[in-house]
């Protein structure tokens, strides 16, 4: 297997210095005469050098991307970098808090496409351009009808009593006259990234004693132990005895006349 030949500038400099002074006839012969093996090489060389000779002595070889950073100026490096911080100001302007749900920040990055590459704000966000594309062709479409009077309104009752939207639904009928489906107003209320707070449920404890004053109900004495009775079904008493079994428990009530 042939390996590649490395030639050096000051090499170069001379063939293609022999080839211009036309001494030794084409680019074949030149070629022939000094071992270059490709002569569309040495077109390359002399192109090169006709614009600018101390190109030859410069090494090529490499990502094109990275040469062209580095040949970049130092104005045009801080003119990238002022322009991503005013990205970046004009998106935590916009939105204060942390933005979690994707469908925000894909309309988020749908408002300020037109002042910054998506690129720039998708890697921003940290999501996919795919993804972004992938919701402005099926997802936009739950947008498309937002009323931002409806939505002013129902932030506006939100505020002013946390309440869900069966709430808000019945203040907005009540308030404004405006009459909606109450899974619209839930709808808006996502869109908004609005919730009311559940109401936590309180748990009592309480000890052995406390309980049996609280759930015994104790009788006035009623008889105060005078069991003399004048005539029959006079003076009745009663007792009640459970029973407890597996599948249910059983109450058994016997009654006695004095």
């Amino acid at each position: 297997m042939r390996k590649n030949k490395k030639y050096s500038g000051e090499f170069k400099e001379q063939v293609v210095k022999e080839y211009l002074s036309g001494q030794h006839g084409g680019l074949n012969t030149v070629a022939k005469i000094y071992g270059v093996r490709n002569v569309s090489q040495l077109k390359k060389w002399v192109k090169k050098y006709r614009e600018d000779p101390t190109s030859l002595h410069r090494e090529n070889r490499g990502r094109k991307k990275l040469l062209s950073e580095a040949n970049k100026s130092r104005e045009e490096i801080l003119k990238e970098q002022v322009d991503y911080l005013t990205m970046e100001n004009s998106i935590l302007k916009k939105w204060v808090q942390v933005i979690k749900e994707k469908t925000l920040i894909f309309k988020t990055i749908d408002e300020l496409c037109y002042q910054y590459p998506i690129s720039h704000l998708c890697k921003y966000f940290q999501v996919s351009r795919s993804g972004y594309y992938a919701w402005k062709k099926l997802g936009k479409p739950y947008y498309k009808n937002y009323d931002k009077d409806l939505a002013s309104k129902i932030l506006l009752l939100f505020n002013e009593r946390k309440k869900g939207y069966r709430y808000i639904t019945f203040q907005l009928k009540r308030k404004y006259e405006i009459t909606r489906n109450p899974k619209t107003v839930l709808r808006y209320m996502r869109i908004l990234n609005i919730k009311s707070p559940i109401r936590k449920k309180k748990y009592f404890h309480y000890s052995r004693k406390e309980l049996s004053l609280n759930f015994i109900v104790v009788s006035s004495n009623i008889l105060n132990r005078n069991f003399e009775a004048k005539a029959p079904m006079e003076k009745l008493v009663t007792d009640v005895s459970y029973i407890s079994q597996k599948w249910a428990t059983l109450f058994i009530r016997c009654q006695r006349s004095f």
